[in-house]
């Protein structure tokens, strides 16, 4: 009998106990493929210079600057208007939501809206940022009531009309989510981020968006509020009310090296700049390797892009087959980042993982993505970001162990 997780195990004790006992895990988001060989030596090259170990920029350096404007007007196809004015950057993306979050703050913004299931760390930020208790309101996902719809956007539905009736008229400050979504994998559509944008600026509500898995669209590719400037702009390619969170943590593998940045409008940056450095003086040196590469070797990133994207689908294929067939869990189609969730019919989603561990292999409980931590939501989760080598020695061990 496989030693049992307590209660309240969290997916780094699952990751824990996976390295203990020596058997493989998929339950931590911990990217395993390494960044670009180029980019890897433009950072090495960094390291031997005399004037790169001194506080930077404030704002990042203009070789960062650049090189995101280039990735943002030449790969995502922002407006022409869209200048480095728009860009701070951030330690990662939890910089820039904490800093987010800590600017409205200053100006008495503290009615969270977060919506359920959501990403763990955005809890922990609103803890950080707001005290221990911090006022949220969890705005629940649904069954989408579209029966013909098999991915992930079945089982996660965001209802417009309640949005609006249920929460933003009684009050919100700032509303909160990942897209693609950390755990739910599902990706807003424009109908959806459209309908966002245009509600809570009509009630004076904050719409702060992780874009962490921005890269990371299993089919397409993300519509962005940036992307609402179209060939209308006015005073800037962004609402005054709207912030955007990305980062190279996922997309190029670099976790380590906390390099994000935030995307405001031009007039919020210098604001924004004087919450966050006084709590992070200023990005590493490798934003200076990054902004080099996305601006010289952009099709090399582009590139790794769709390896990367490859090889999650692939992995995908070959866990969702194993784990349905050993454990007979029912594989949700992801729409984006680096998951996949399953179905179980087990008591508890803890006993679905501790049913994974008596095999050989680690996953993660669906139930602390969602408030209150139930005991029951019927899923688990799995991260695809693994070597296709992995993916198939986790195959063997669920197909021996059946």
């Amino acid at each position: 009998m496989t030693e049992q997780l307590p209660a309240n195990a969290s997916m780094r004790d699952i990751f824990d106990f996976c390295t203990r006992k020596g058997i493989p895990s998929v339950a931590q988001g911990m990217i395993e493929l390494p960044p670009p060989v180029g980019l890897r030596k433009l950072a090495s090259e960094l390291t031997l210079r005399d004037d790169v170990h001194t506080y930077r920029n404030r704002f990042g350096t203009e070789e960062y600057l650049d090189g995101l404007v280039n990735l943002c007007k030449s790969h995502y196809g922002f407006h022409e208007a869209f200048t480095k004015d728009n860009i701070l950057a951030t330690h990662g993306v939890t910089g820039a939501c904490v800093t987010v979050l800590s600017y409205l703050k200053t100006l008495g913004k503290n009615r969270v809206g977060l919506i359920s299931p959501f990403y763990t760390y955005h809890v922990r930020e609103l803890e950080q940022v707001f005290g221990e208790e911090p006022n949220v309101t969890y705005i629940k996902l649904k069954k989408n009531p579209d029966d013909s719809i098999k991915t992930a956007s079945k089982h996660f539905y965001l209802d417009v009309e309640e949005l609006e009736n249920t929460y933003l008229k009684k009050g919100l400050d700032i509303l909160m989510l990942c897209n693609p979504g950390n755990p739910t994998t599902h990706v807003y559509q424009k109908k959806e981020i459209d309908a966002l944008v245009h509600l809570c600026g009509k009630y004076d509500c904050n719409l702060l968006l992780d874009e962490c898995y921005c890269d990371m669209v299993w089919d397409g590719k993300i519509y962005s509020p940036v992307s609402l400037s179209g060939d209308q702009v006015q005073d800037d390619v962004i609402p005054k009310h709207v912030f955007i969170a990305r980062g190279f943590s996922k997309n190029i593998g670099c976790q380590s090296w906390r390099v994000g940045y935030l995307i405001a409008h031009k007039s919020l940056i210098p604001k924004l700049m004087q919450i966050g450095d006084p709590v992070y003086i200023c990005v590493p040196f490798s934003q200076m390797a990054v902004g080099s590469f996305l601006k010289d070797d952009l099709q090399d990133f582009v590139k790794h892009q769709d390896q990367t994207q490859q090889l999650m689908r692939d992995n995908w294929k070959v866990l969702s087959r194993a784990f349905k067939n050993a454990l007979g869990w029912e594989p949700i189609e992801p729409e984006g980042s680096m998951y996949g969730l399953f179905l179980h019919k087990q008591d508890s989603d803890l006993g679905a993982v501790q049913s994974a561990l008596e095999l050989g292999v680690g996953v993660c409980h669906m139930s602390m993505f969602v408030e209150h931590t139930p005991e029951n939501t019927g899923m688990v989760r799995i991260h695809c970001g693994i070597t296709h080598e992995k993916a198939l020695q986790i195959k063997d061990i669920l197909e021996k162990s059946k």
